[in-house]
């Protein structure tokens, strides 16, 4: 039943965005008692903590399975990278939470999960980097923290073009226009 319940908030956070999900909406879409949902989640927010979780184990189970594979760091930077927008080609609620600015002033715990996510993604992308300066692969003196800085903001700045992108082919599907 809980998955049922996370799948369809994922519905309504990807067909009409984060701002559309509450227990109320919720409740509504599955033909439920908010009483139950609130007994469940506690709020809206415990709603969105549970997606995160989620996420969270993704992401978390994607870094263990590629943590010490075998390839060349540069492989396994691109495979990072691909990997990573893969999640959010298959799961664009995820960046309609992530990228929103109001999520992350919602409740200390969606905070904490959205900071150990950053750190996990962090952490990672730091041992391929260190890896590739090791192996002589990654042939530069700046910071592996600049480094990794530069990566996760160009690839978020990549992302928020991607959810635009796919807010503006959402409008365009419900787009009722007359003809003239």
């Amino acid at each position: 039943e809980n998955l049922i319940i996370i799948k369809k908030a994922k519905e309504i956070i990807t067909n009409e965005g984060i701002s559309a999900l509450s227990i109320q909406h919720l409740a509504i879409e599955l033909n439920i008692d908010e009483k139950q949902l609130y007994q469940q989640f506690g709020s809206d927010e415990g709603i969105i903590q549970s997606i995160l979780n989620d996420f969270e184990k993704d992401i978390n189970e994607y870094i263990d399975q590629f943590s010490n594979s075998l390839e060349s760091a540069e492989t396994e930077l691109v495979l990072l990278f691909k990997r990573l927008y893969f999640i959010f080609l298959q799961n664009p609620f995820y960046l309609s939470i992530i990228l929103d600015s109001t999520v992350t002033n919602r409740n200390y715990e969606i905070r904490k999960s959205l900071f150990r996510i950053r750190m996990m993604a962090f952490n990672y992308l730091e041992t391929i980097i260190n890896k590739g300066k090791m192996e002589n692969t990654f042939k530069t003196k700046v910071p592996t923290t600049t480094i990794v800085n530069r990566l996760l903001s160009g690839f978020r700045l990549f992302m928020k073009d991607e959810q635009l992108l796919n807010e503006m082919v959402f409008e365009l599907k419900t787009l009722n226009m007359k003809t003239v």
